[in-house]
């Protein structure tokens, strides 16, 4: 199987103490630039067949300019443009990947993957984790969390889908991804009736799952996993706090 890193972003809310060299997938942890530790995990899956890199060429060049398993590509602009060009040459499923969860592992991609597989041929597959394994696994991150009928969930950072599926839904995705925290937007993209629940944490997770197929007219599961660390993305000086944390206790 395809897998795609999504390796473009500044700094961001990091700022440029943390990372300096103001590119996401360059951030110092450990030692080490962030984005190897995401390489490494998709080297070690056991699913995963080739390697996609997508951002600055000239951030990633020095980096695996002659890595033979792995192909670069110069990004766009948005995270949905980089998403669509490197699902290009994908045919059939991939798994796409952001730069900035470092504590990802093979193990834990193989067991996402094996999960969307026993859930059947869909087009689409997302992960969503509860709020109290997340804060059981790593107490001092922060995250956001929206609330359904069953608790408390995130979601996590690696989705895995029909290259197909989402050249055709391009413009819906990039609509979700831009009205992702205006309710109004929401509310016209999912219908009112469908968030309203949402905001009284009366939809179920498979109310959730059945809004958003019908919207881009797919199959597709939320997929509930026991793995928080592909819900811990490094986007701010907490997470990176928190991540420098866990190195150092684990000998890193």
């Amino acid at each position: 199987m395809d897998a795609i890193i999504l390796a473009g972003g500044d700094a961001g809310k990091l700022g440029l103490e943390i990372c300096p060299s103001n590119h996401r997938a360059l951030t110092p942890l450990a030692g080490r630039p962030m984005i190897e530790y995401v390489v490494e995990a998709l080297r070690a899956s056991e699913k995963v067949t080739r390697l996609i890199i997508v951002g600055e060429l000239a951030v990633l060049q020095p980096l695996y300019g002659e890595a033979e398993d792995i192909a670069l590509l110069q990004g766009g602009g948005s995270i949905v443009e980089n998403a669509l060009l490197g699902l290009k040459d994908v045919d059939g499923l991939a798994v796409i990947v952001t730069v900035d969860i470092p504590l990802v592992t093979g193990q834990i991609i193989d067991a996402f993957i094996n999960q969307c597989e026993e859930a059947g041929d869909l087009d689409f597959y997302y992960p969503v984790l509860s709020r109290q394994l997340n804060e059981a696994a790593y107490p001092t991150a922060k995250r956001t969390y929206f609330r359904l009928a069953e608790g408390e969930f995130t979601g996590g950072n690696i989705i895995m889908l029909k290259a197909a599926v989402a050249d055709k839904n391009r413009a819906k995705i990039t609509a979700l991804v831009e009205h992702r925290k205006s309710a109004v937007k929401m509310a016209l993209d999912v219908g009112p009736i469908t968030l309203f629940k949402m905001l009284i944490g009366k939809l179920p997770l498979a109310g959730a799952e059945k809004a958003v197929c019908k919207i881009f007219g797919i199959t597709g599961k939320a997929v509930v996993s026991s793995s928080p660390e592909i819900g811990l993305d490094v986007d701010k000086p907490s997470d990176w706090e928190a991540v420098n944390a866990i190195f150092a206790k684990n000998g890193f």
